[in-house]
């Protein structure tokens, strides 16, 4: 009977998978620090719209512009390094489901094999069968 299953690439292929993980976990925090600083925007629009309202707005409003200025900025750098994880996230599952098809291919070849042999054996049950029935004289 063949050897039992075994991929050699698996240490291979788990570290990619952690890859992976640990990509889509980058990418996770990154788009969720683009959400808090399209948020801080907001409330920097609306806080600047209050100052509008408000006695003093000259150095009110100087302070709003800044922070929201700032804001955009900081947005804009959380973007750039969003469409680099999501490229690296691209890369991370493309390595992985190169890994994986070898494994699968494998594994079939592995099956196939298996299969071969069992039909294998039966033939040569079957055959010893055969050879039993025509040495044993009828009665």
């Amino acid at each position: 009977m063949p050897a039992k299953f075994r991929f050699g690439l698996a240490p291979l292929l788990e570290h990619r998978r952690r890859g992976e993980r640990d990509c889509e976990r980058r990418f996770a925090v990154c788009r969720q620090e683009i959400g808090e600083h399209e948020q801080a925007t907001v409330r920097l629009c609306d806080a600047l719209r209050t100052q509008l309202a408000a006695p003093r707005v000259e150095s009110s409003l100087w302070y709003v512009e800044d922070s929201l200025t700032a804001r955009r900025k900081a947005g804009a750098e959380a973007q750039r390094r969003l469409e680099q994880l999501r490229d690296e996230l691209i890369v991370a599952r493309r390595e992985r489901r190169v890994i994986e098809k070898l494994y699968e291919r494998r594994r079939k070849a592995y099956e196939a094999e298996l299969a071969r042999y069992e039909e294998m054996e039966l033939d040569e049950a079957n055959a010893a069968l055969h050879q039993r029935m025509i040495r044993t004289p009828e009665r």
